[in-house]
């Protein structure tokens, strides 16, 4: 079979070098914040009148008998516990394994609690034994940003935390044996409803939303690069209006009527029209989300009149939970993870998520549960923007033919937050050479001799370019097309990479 269309591919090929044997977490560092870390000092470093803090170390393992190849958890802290905004530098927890080896784990403390942990697979069979060690940690006076109750910035004096350590800990590795975890939920097999309990928490995989934005690599979705290579291989973890595919939802395997409703005339006229029938859409929702449907549908309302509504009901059911008139309807939705209390608190996250329109010059986000407008912001100079990934936006800018070269934009910019001005939203502006929005088509146009501008861009966010086709290319005399300009630009720079004819586009 004869190709009738071009594919443009771009690989990008990674290798990714992970360890076999450990899961070690980085602590997250605090972004625009006064903090200050320990210097590893020995007690006879420590300058004189320096404020002393007598300490006391932890060392918890769980579970301490388990099966060969299986995975433990170490955790490690000191007391007392530090400023919110301190942290300590240095702890180090050694493993002596049956056979003698000796493996060692170095990391800093989070922020506060003076917390550590690591997770470690039990590869030898036979008794382990663990201990932990702080080596003392100094803190020059410096400002800090205020905790609770303090000042925006607070000056915090000169203090030792002493060194300590813990008795060494045993615990039994047994080939043969398995240590028991909560249980898993498998996945069900027949009906099921919302909401999900946290319970099941295996039920991630197949209880996803649309439209998906993604990416994949998510940091709250769990072991998520096995599960999505084993349920699709070889797919990009970018989204694209291209693939015509969401992820982490399940369909049945054949077609079947959950539940009916009409919303126009169909079907056969009858009389003097004989067999001759009306056949209508039924429509579809632009946004699901946890079980709900969002659509806006054409009635006739309380006062007589034909109105847009924005309607929310149930996926199983088709109970209509509640109707808005005069919305401008979202298509989309943002997660929206809250601040830490403290750095390296992941578990304390909250997250908002909102149901968002983006168009005529606003960014309007709405609450799901209720349809209430959560916050109406301006974006203007821009009109709208592509909604490439949970949060973020790419929309090109024409600033006119007297900027010259520096004519197109593209604008990088984020829907998180509630700044009110597109500048405190804005988080890339560059130098662009198409005035054509991501994954749309420009206006057909006189480009050359035997040429027509058409515009199709595209985006391969895998290796961050955008490629346009830019130009057929056609025979003046019969007027068909024989093959078509292509040119490729670098996402984060806006550089050319490379521009080429295709003359065996149309065989």
């Amino acid at each position: 079979m004869h190709n009738k269309a071009v594919k443009f591919a771009i690989l990008l090929a990674f290798l990714l070098v992970t360890s076999a044997m450990m899961l070690v977490p980085t602590p997250v560092e605090a972004q625009g914040l006064l903090t200050q870390a320990s210097e590893p000092l020995s007690p006879d470093q420590v300058p004189a009148g320096t404020f002393m803090v007598k300490t006391e170390a932890f060392l918890s393992v769980r579970p301490t008998k388990l099966g060969l190849g299986q995975t433990f958890l170490v955790n490690f802290w000191i007391t007392p516990p530090l400023h919110r905004y301190r942290k300590l530098t240095g702890y180090k927890v050694t493993m002596v394994k049956p056979s003698g080896k000796t493996e060692t784990v170095t990391m800093d403390s989070y922020y506060a609690d003076a917390t550590a942990w690591f997770e470690w697979i039990a590869d030898e069979a036979g008794t382990w034994k663990i201990k932990f060690e702080f080596p003392g940690g100094y803190f020059t006076k410096a400002n800090l940003t205020g905790s609770l109750g303090e000042p925006a910035i607070i000056e915090r004096g000169a203090c030792y935390y002493e060194p300590a350590s813990t008795d060494w800990m045993e615990i039994e590795v047994i080939e043969g044996y398995t240590a028991l975890s909560w249980p898993e939920s498998p996945l069900p097999t027949d009906y099921w409803g919302r909401p999900i309990p946290p319970e099941q928490r295996e039920w991630w995989s197949i209880g996803g939303h649309y439209p998906w934005r993604g990416p994949a690599d998510s940091e709250y979705t769990p072991n998520w690069k096995t599960l999505w290579n084993k349920l699709y291989p070889n797919t990009n973890i970018y989204y694209s209006p291209d693939y015509a595919f969401v992820p982490w939802v399940q369909a049945p395997g054949s077609a079947h009527v959950v539940w009916k409703r009409q919303g126009a005339l169909s079907g056969i006229i009858g009389g003097e029209l004989g067999r001759l029938a009306l056949t209508t859409g039924g429509g579809s929702p632009s946004i699901i989300f946890m079980g709900r449907c969002y659509q806006s549908v054409t009635k006739v309302v309380a006062d007589g009149s034909v109105k847009s509504v924005w309607q929310c009901y149930d996926l199983r059911t088709g109970e209509i939970y509640w109707e808005r008139t005069g919305v401008s309807a979202p298509s989309l939705i943002e997660y929206e993870f809250g601040a830490e209390p403290i750095p390296g608190a992941e578990a304390w996250v909250s997250v908002t998520v909102s149901l968002l329109y983006i168009g005529g010059g606003r960014l309007i986000k709405y609450d799901p549960w209720n349809g209430n407008v959560r916050g109406n912001y301006s974006i203007s100079p821009l009109t709208t923007g592509y909604y490439y990934k949970n949060g973020y936006c790419l929309t090109v800018q024409d600033l006119g033919e007297a900027a010259g070269e520096q004519r197109y934009r593209l604008i990088n910019w984020t829907t998180l937050g509630t700044s009110s001005k597109l500048s405190g939203r804005v988080v890339g502006n560059i130098t662009w050479p198409w005035n054509i929005q991501p994954f749309s088509m420009g206006t057909t146009i006189t480009y050359a001799p035997g040429t027509s501008l058409i515009g199709n861009l595209r985006i391969d966010f895998e290796a961050n370019i955008a490629y346009n086709l830019e130009a057929w290319v056609h025979n003046p005399y019969t007027g068909t097309h024989y093959g078509i300009n292509v040119s490729a630009v670098d996402l984060k720079t806006g550089q050319l990479l490379w521009r080429k004819e295709v003359k065996d586009f149309f065989p």
